[in-house]
């Protein structure tokens, strides 16, 4: 009778465990979709990453300035080879109460900032924005990318409120 009883419980505990096990499985098995819909979206973002990158850019900004020796000239920065030999890559304008500041990034990784004073610029600013293909490998794509991560990092933030 005693081996019957322990027979019983032994059949319980085992009961059991298969019952702990088979959780634990469905546990995994979750996680294990979590994980793949993850490495899907990594594979994505390393798709994305590798080629090009289309974005709106400042692609030019045009506008007359006085020169330091007080005469006026139509100044223009423009993506592409510059008058210093350099290739351009982007532009980026600032602007304050006082200042209007353009800098320019070239594809060695160097830069140029240009400031001009708001009472030395003379009418209108001319600005274009065009969507440009960022090529991978390239200094550019570098600030992309950091950009598209703060602003992703942002959302998350924002979505967490």
């Amino acid at each position: 009778m005693f081996n019957f009883i322990r027979r019983n419980r032994n059949e319980e505990l085992l009961e059991a465990r298969i019952a702990e096990l088979e959780a634990t499985v469905k546990t995994l098995n979750a996680s294990n979709g979590t994980l793949r819909g993850f490495n899907k979206n990594l594979m994505e973002d390393i798709e994305r990453l590798s080629g090009v990158i289309p974005v709106k850019a400042l692609t030019r900004i045009k506008f007359i300035a006085f020169m330091p020796d007080g005469t006026s000239k139509e100044t223009d920065f423009v993506l592409g080879p510059g008058r210093c030999g350099k290739t351009v890559e982007q532009l980026e304008l600032k602007r304050t109460s006082e200042t209007f500041e353009i800098t320019q990034w070239h594809t060695d990784g160097s830069k140029k900032v240009f400031t001009y004073r708001d009472g030395d610029i003379i009418g209108r600013v001319q600005e274009c924005y065009e969507v440009v293909n960022v090529q991978p490998n390239t200094f550019y794509i570098e600030r992309v990318r950091q950009r598209q991560a703060w602003e992703r990092r942002n959302r998350m933030m924002m979505h967490r409120k």
